[in-house]
């Protein structure tokens, strides 16, 4: 339990539970100097809430879109600003697809990020490249294959077929900069404040493919055909990238096979062969 007191300067006057995440406990507090926090608390892997931290302070930074405030985090902690959810307005999804592509056009020499991190529970290595082919096919697609516990011949096969293609692909693309990537966009992870803003949080930063970002918000849904033509509008894409989207897809078809099971087995080899296909 965290003493409020001593690292806001107030008392918590109330906590509650609140819904949502699958890897901590969330938790609304206030205290009794009106001030609203979000609390999330675990024992989860040493520096989960501290790299998490790092992340959203790196993204704030850019000043290109609005992601809680740090307050407070240690080893099994994370204190945020508490933003009041809103109602999506008309200008929100184009808002959204703007601030995101600016976020995404934050630039360095490499792909990688500062140290390691987490997508959910899983480790995701962030070992500076200077190739996103090397980047994506080692330490995303060769690291979650690595950690699958049992796969049929069948799909190790299809696994190594699908690598030697993706690698083809993207040494086939124009030069590819990094770009700094929240890195887990799913509707989960973002919503509208009280104005209308885009929010997003729970990130899994590093600076990869911008079209990595677009890929996770595809997977399950949740953005409108306004937030893909303002984020193209300011970051135009290189032709193709739609069908691009599928390959960058199947790392995180694999790391929910790692996370959840064998229910996503079929989903990624339907992926992986459509990718061959194409």
């Amino acid at each position: 339990m965290i003493d409020f007191e001593k690292v806001t300067g107030s008392r918590a006057v109330e906590i509650r539970p609140l819904s949502g995440g699958c890897i901590a406990n969330s938790q609304y507090v206030c205290l009794a100097n009106g001030q609203e926090l979000f609390w999330k608390s675990g024992k989860l892997a040493q520096n989960t809430f501290k790299t998490e931290a790092l992340a959203l302070q790196n993204i704030a930074l850019t000043k290109t879109i609005r992601v809680p405030k740090v307050l407070y985090v240690d080893h099994e902690n994370l204190c945020l600003e508490y933003i009041c959810q809103g109602k999506e307005q008309e200008k929100s999804a184009s808002l959204f697809g703007k601030k995101l592509a600016a976020l995404n056009l934050h630039s360095a020499s490499e792909f990688g990020w500062v140290q390691n991190n987490y997508i959910g529970a899983t480790t995701q290595i962030n070992t500076w490249e200077r190739d996103w082919t090397t980047f994506f096919t080692e330490h995303r697609l060769q690291f979650q294959f690595d950690l699958l516990k049992s796969v049929s011949k069948d799909f190790e096969n299809l696994f190594y077929d699908f690598k030697e293609a993706v690698k083809n692909i993207i040494n086939s693309l124009r030069s590819i900069q990094p770009g700094l990537i929240h890195g887990d966009l799913w509707s989960g992870n973002y919503f509208y404040d009280e104005q209308g803003e885009p929010v997003i949080f729970d990130p899994a930063t590093y600076y990869g493919h911008p079209e990595m970002e677009l890929a996770m918000t595809t997977l399950f849904g949740g953005f409108s055909k306004k937030f893909y033509e303002a984020y193209t509008d300011t970051y135009p894409l290189e032709e193709g990238w739609q069908e691009r989207l599928t390959i960058y897809k199947v790392y995180h078809l694999l790391n929910h096979i790692n996370l959840f099971g064998s229910s996503y087995l079929s989903q990624t080899q339907h992926a992986m062969k459509q990718v061959l296909r194409n």
